[in-house]
């Protein structure tokens, strides 16, 4: 069903609008039934896993499949097949409990059957922990891949979510007889083939959570930790290694959401688990990578060496981060699951502990005639997404991550400069583009850096070089920089300190030198800002509005 539905986004657009659209003329008369038919089922199924609920936005959802469902049946009024088939499925629309079998594939290519049971306390299925993870991670699944797809004009986009939010949230209220879905149970859908699923899967075991007590929760990880240890002394196979990972990934996902349920003990047992599978590999390899990334700034304090971690999630990601490097044959191809993963966990880790992650790449572009010319692009390339997902944890280090691309720019190193250039070049510009605290000249090719000290710090693009350092607000972080459009001026503002600054940098082909002398350049203005439209916390790229002149 998923499958379907990420490739039919015009298809299901058109069944799903606020008014159902005609077919276009210009489709093939077969491929208007296959259409038709496959679009039949998949509201035929859909129907089928939304039995449970009466949630305002159930009910529009059925009402919403009963519309398709009745345009379909309009366009096919000769056909017998989408006769039978539409018509029970309305009439199965039209009952308070609709009658049912939903058979649901599940991890390792098993089914799970949901029958009818006659009842009337409450509804007429029987419930169970297994049962209730397999139903609700299934319509989660499917009701997120179809909002995915569709656009938001869409009012039935909203519907999706809205059922989403109930069947996560409110479902379990509606029945006197649910049982809560199986945490463990639910943590091996974590390595399912479709995103969708995994998402679906970890957010089921988010709800569970969070309607458990704190005690329940410290409860539940000493009992996935004893877990654990029992399974450490016994012989290994496939379908133990198997239930073990999922344990694991169980127990990673509980610490990283309640830390406090965790103890030192339990946490150190989990970090190495995760690593054990990083290394491994297994069934839940994808999983325990993002796990280690999601939760890093818990995992960090029990991962014995750090840089080990950090140089084998680089290893993982390089397919994924060689994708996007300028020139590259391989740039916009599909990457693998794994690898996308790996480049995820690697842009959190770094965020997490960016220090780390300096050193890390600094090893790389400092040996860069050592490093092979992929190694040396990738992690180039690595900061772009960090700039992109978590541009605040590298504002401290701008000037330090400047320092580290001009180093593969030096004239001085040819062949390293020529095969790096482009990606260089690429992360400066998106620096200058996000970072208020950076400025370009295009004409002079000057680019300067505001530092949290309170100096700034002016490179020669040319040489590749530091050509200007001076103080412009003593001790105090600077916020944004610009330079004027003839590149003579450069602005300055701090909002700690809350003034802006003007200064001359034009000190001719002898300013580096002048500088080296202690020769200052000349502050030309001062302008103190009014505390009415300064605040005393800033966010960093909403500083520039503040700036009055």
């Amino acid at each position: 069903m998923i499958g379907f539905i990420q490739s039919k986004k015009d298809l299901l657009t058109r069944y799903f609008s606020n008014q159902p659209n005609s077919t276009p003329t210009d489709i093939d008369e077969v491929e208007v039934k296959l259409n038709d038919r496959n679009m039949a089922t998949l509201l035929c199924a859909l129907s089928y896993l939304i039995q449970y609920g009466n949630d305002p936005s159930v009910k529009q959802l059925r009402q919403s499949i009963y519309t398709a469902m009745v345009f379909i049946q309009n366009q096919n009024q000769n056909e017998e097949y989408y006769q039978q088939m539409i018509t029970d499925a309305l009439n199965n629309q039209l009952l308070s409990y609709p009658k049912g079998f939903i058979g649901l594939k599940g991890a390792g290519d098993t089914y799970s059957l949901i029958v009818p049971n006659k009842s009337d306390k409450s509804h007429p299925f029987i419930f169970s922990p297994v049962l209730s993870s397999i139903h609700i991670i299934g319509v989660v699944a499917v009701l997120n891949a179809l909002s995915t797809v569709l656009p938001a004009s869409l009012s039935f986009q909203q519907i999706c979510k809205d059922c989403i939010t109930y069947y996560l949230t409110q479902l379990h209220a509606d029945f006197d007889q649910f049982q809560e879905p199986s945490f463990l149970w639910c943590s091996q859908f974590l390595r399912d083939i479709s995103k969708d699923v995994q998402i679906a899967a970890k957010s089921v075991m988010f709800s569970v959570l969070q309607r458990m007590e704190f005690t329940q929760q410290k409860q539940l990880a000493e009992k996935l930790a004893n877990m654990l240890l029992e399974t450490s002394g016994t012989k290994s196979s496939k379908q133990l290694n198997s239930q073990r990972q999922n344990i694991v990934v169980a127990l990673a996902l509980l610490a990283y959401r309640v830390p406090r349920a965790v103890d030192g003990r339990i946490a150190t047992i989990t970090a190495m688990e995760l690593i054990d599978i990083l290394e491994k590999g297994g069934p839940q390899h994808s999983s325990a990578i993002t796990l280690l990334g999601d939760g890093y700034s818990i995992w960090k304090y029990y991962i014995p060496d750090a840089m080990g971690f950090c140089r084998q999630l680089f290893q993982l990601s390089l397919p994924a981060l060689t994708s996007q490097i300028p020139g590259n044959n391989n740039v916009g191809t599909d990457v693998s699951l794994l690898a996308a993963d790996s480049l995820q966990a690697f842009v959190n880790m770094a965020s997490a502990d960016t220090r780390l992650y300096i050193e890390f790449i600094n090893n790389i572009i400092t040996n860069a005639q050592q490093s092979s010319t992929t190694t040396l692009n990738a992690a180039i390339s690595s900061l772009y997404p960090i700039m992109q997902k978590h541009p605040k944890c590298l504002m401290d280090h701008l000037v330090v991550v400047t320092s580290l691309l001009l180093k593969v720019l030096d004239p001085h190193l040819p062949a390293i400069r020529d095969v790096c250039m482009a990606n260089s070049t690429n992360i400066l510009r998106f620096m200058v583009e996000i970072y208020p605290m950076v400025s370009f000249h295009q004409e002079k090719q000057k680019l300067a850096i505001g530092s949290i000290d309170g100096n700034v710090v002016i490179y020669d693009m040319r040489t590749a070089s530091k050509w200007q350092l001076f103080e412009a607000h003593k001790n105090c972080p600077i916020h944004a920089l610009s330079f004027s459009p003839n590149g003579q001026y450069l602005s300055s503002f701090s909002s700690v300190e809350k003034s802006c600054k003007i200064w001359n940098t034009d000190g001719g082909s002898g300013g580096a030198i002048l500088s080296l002398l202690g020769v200052n350049n000349r502050c030309v203005k001062t302008f103190t800002l009014d505390n009415m439209h300064v605040k005393d916390q800033l966010k960093p790229m909403e500083i520039l509005k503040f700036v009055k002149i």
